[in-house]
This record gives C-alpha cells, sequence and structure tokens, in this order.
C-alpha cells in the first residue's frame, strides 16, 4: 500500500513540471518594471489578477507604486535571487524574488504570480528598500 501511494505522488509530481511557469513570470517582471517606469500605475493594477485585487484596491497600489518610482527612480538593473512553486488547494502561486538597483537606490521585490497553465498574473508586490524610506 505505501508503495502504491509513493509512485501515485510521484506520478503526479511528474506531471506538473514544477518551474514550467518560471520564463512567464520573468516576462511579467520585466513588464511591470517597464510599466512602472513609463508611470502606467493603473495599469499595472487593471492587469493584475483576481487575488491581487481583493487585498489591494486600485488607488491603494497606484499610491504604492506612485511613491516607489517618485523615489527611487528608473529601474537600471534587476536580478533574480530565486523563486518558489507551490501547488495546493487554494491554487497555484509562483513567487520570484529579485535584487533591483533604481536610479536613486536598491531594493529587494518579491513578485507572488497566481499560476493558470502557463498564463501568470501578479497576485502580490512587496518591496524592501531602506532608500524608498529615506530619499
Amino acid at each position: 500500500m505505501k508503495r502504491a501511494l509513493a509512485a501515485l505522488a510521484l506520478i503526479g509530481l511528474s506531471s506538473c513540471s514544477l518551474g514550467a511557469s518560471v520564463p512567464a513570470a520573468e516576462k511579467a517582471v520585466v513588464k511591470f518594471h517597464a510599466m512602472l517606469d513609463r508611470g502606467q500605475f493603473q495599469q499595472i493594477y487593471d492587469q493584475s489578477g483576481s487575488v491581487m485585487k481583493s487585498v489591494a484596491t486600485g488607488p491603494q497600489l497606484v499610491a504604492l507604486l506612485s511613491a516607489v518610482h517618485r523615489k527611487l527612480g528608473a529601474t537600471k538593473q534587476s536580478v533574480r535571487q530565486g523563486w518558489n512553486e507551490q501547488v495546493n488547494g487554494d491554487g497555484h502561486t509562483l513567487t520570484l524574488g529579485y535584487d533591483t538597483l533604481y536610479e536613486r537606490g536598491k531594493a529587494a521585490e518579491t513578485f507572488v504570480f497566481q499560476v493558470s497553465d502557463k498564463d501568470v498574473s501578479l497576485a502580490g508586490y512587496h518591496i524592501n528598500s531602506d532608500a524608498l524610506v529615506l530619499n
């Protein structure tokens, strides 16, 4: 019985190609930064997934992104530091961590995406930056 359960678990894991959505999420991060640099804060919200819209209103996210852009300036470089993928009863999420250099400082950013097939939509954005507070 234990062997049968272990075999089923392996089959289930192999059918879920973990990491397959990472390239789509990386492209979404590049698009996010380009839109941020162009001041398209409302469009970022509009294109976000239902999870993001359930925890933040448009004006809340627009205010946050406006402050990030105003205080940190344009995106200069963003390097992915890692990723984490979770599939459970609540759905499929992919989290990417980035070290980002902006015009006026550095930031550690975390992007959370809802995954549906190979499509991703922004479900969360977190930024940690001394320059954001001090500028």
